[in-house]
């Protein structure tokens, strides 16, 4: 590959930080990042969507640098983040992946949501803490 890539001049594959979750439940979550500020419709091949299991801090990290992230966000330079149960989202994956209803119901079993811009985020040191 890095003979190939650097005879056709391809990017750096590299990824970039992009932000800590400290899971502090007693439980399994996923973490779900949503950058089309206001919407809430979930289609986990938009999003970044990361396993956090219990008591763990996972570093979470994107293809493109935190700041392109919030500067080319939908609706303005804020970012969601959505907290669903682990055990949860398997089994509704199951049941309801390709069905109608999978993105426009998905939300409303988050079990906890936060918006930020680049200036909020940044002052908590890039980490996010659930609960």
């Amino acid at each position: 590959i890095s003979i190939i890539c650097g005879s056709m001049g391809c990017d750096d594959f590299s990824d970039f930080f992009f932000v800590t979750v400290e899971n502090k439940s007693n439980k399994d979550i996923y973490f779900l990042v949503n950058w089309r500020y206001p919407d809430t419709i979930i289609s986990p091949f938009k999003h970044i969507m990361q396993h956090i299991p219990t008591n763990k801090k996972v570093e979470i990290y994107q293809h493109d640098p935190i700041e392109s992230i919030f500067k080319n966000a939908h609706g303005g330079p804020i970012v969601q983040f959505i907290i669903y149960d682990y055990d949860f989202l398997y089994d509704y994956e199951l049941n309801y992946y390709g069905t109608e209803n999978y993105t426009c119901d998905l939300y409303k079993y988050k079990l906890d949501h936060f918006e930020y811009t680049y200036d909020e985020l940044a002052s908590k040191n890039w980490t996010i803490t659930y609960p």
